[in-house]
């Protein structure tokens, strides 16, 4: 048993001694939930609404012409991607994060 890990309830000892992780803020929670929170509710959405808004209205004008360059045409889709990435995708984003 010299060095292991024992569980004991929703708490994970060493070798008899304190709680591995035992701070826990006045919800319950401890700072491994708060990180967790933190990047899968905030980082990940607001990431998502600046790359569809970069690639929208950055990168977008050259993407065409590069499609242009290539077929010496734009195919229809070309322009539904565009105004989806453009408009559809931020509102979304932004009302996955307000939510």
């Amino acid at each position: 048993m010299h060095g292991d890990v024992v569980r004991r309830g929703n708490r994970l000892y060493v070798k008899n001694q304190e709680p591995v992780c035992r701070r826990e803020h006045h919800s319950g929670k401890n700072f491994f939930d708060l990180m967790d929170f933190i990047s899968s509710s905030l980082l990940l959405p607001i990431g998502s609404l600046f790359i569809s808004l970069f690639v929208g209205w950055v990168v977008w004008g050259k993407a065409q012409e590069e499609i242009a360059a290539h077929n010496g045409i734009i195919p229809i889709w070309v322009g539904a991607w565009g105004g989806i990435v453009k408009f559809i995708a931020p509102i979304a984003i932004a009302f996955i994060l307000l939510k």
